[in-house]
């Protein structure tokens, strides 16, 4: 059988706004199980995002969380029996019952839609960023390292699972904690990432079965494999992205000074030496 419309608008509309071919294919898979059962359900999902999005007050014309909770209220009182009515009528019991699907305020594209519509909650992603020096580095980095730095960074990542939000963290374990609840204390900054459909235990399981064997006590290294690096890993997982360019050079900068280089194995001992038992799962 050839392609149709729908199959083609959903190919380039999905190509477009999905964070990766992984993230796209999760989605993909569940619509070819219900297109299975209803070989038009994509067409209309098509025709109620166009909905949405004709319906939210956003100033750049993308869909907002007002745009979808009308369409599914309004495919509720349809008196059609269709899938989607009931996939509807369970975002707004999560919606009623204070459950977030969306952020009020945050745009939502062809992916998120779909992925809301199929039950799946995306989760808010910031970087933690703590000064391992306390400020010190604010005030005497000029002096010593010849270089001014706002901080020198050790950072987590933290995803906003409700109820339980988790950081996860490198220092020579790989760590899931409460976040702000870790060895470096309240973070000087947080910088929002973007959003994530990964559950916890997909986050656990990705990081069992492809970091776990490169981010090890043995192989800390501030200047090659450290807390950052590892949080950019877990970035490109969750979102297809990265941690901010000022993070990941800053250990070259701070490196390229004599007085660092002469610390490096005292920082590896420290920063890489957290742990000694199984890491940390609230």
């Amino acid at each position: 059988d050839g392609i149709n419309l729908s199959e083609w608008n959903h190919y380039w509309a999905l190509d477009r706004d999905s964070p990766s071919f992984q993230a796209a294919a999760d989605v993909n898979k569940q619509i070819a199980k219900s297109m299975r059962e209803d070989s038009q359900i994509l067409g209309r999902l098509q025709m109620h995002f166009e909905t949405a999005m004709s319906e939210s007050s956003s100033s750049s014309g993308g869909s907002t969380s007002q745009g979808l909770v009308k369409v599914c209220e309004r495919l509720v009182r349809s008196p059609q029996d269709v899938p989607e009515k009931k996939w509807a009528s369970q975002v707004l019991e999560k919606h009623e019952q204070g459950e977030v699907v969306l952020d009020d305020d945050a745009e939502f594209n062809y992916f998120d839609f779909l992925n809301v519509m199929l039950g799946r909650q995306r989760f808010k992603v910031s970087l933690w960023l703590y000064d391992i020096t306390e400020g010190m580095a604010n005030r005497w980095a000029w002096l010593v390292l010849g270089q001014q730095f706002e901080g020198i960074w050790h950072t987590g990542v933290v995803v906003e699972y409700p109820g339980r939000h988790a950081e996860f963290w490198f220092g020579g374990n790989l760590f899931i904690s409460t976040p702000g609840a870790t060895p470096f204390g309240s973070p000087s900054k947080k910088v929002h990432l973007g959003y994530t459909y990964k559950t916890r235990e997909e986050v656990r399981n990705h990081m069992a079965r492809h970091l776990a064997s490169e981010f090890t006590r043995a192989r800390y290294d501030v200047m090659t494999r450290n807390c950052n690096h590892f949080s950019d890993r877990l970035c490109s997982f969750l979102l297809n992205g990265h941690v901010p360019d000022e993070v990941m050079s800053q250990p070259q900068r701070v490196m390229s000074s004599l007085a660092a280089q002469a610390v490096r194995p005292f920082l590896n001992r420290w920063l890489g030496g957290f742990g000694g038992g199984a890491p940390d799962a609230p």
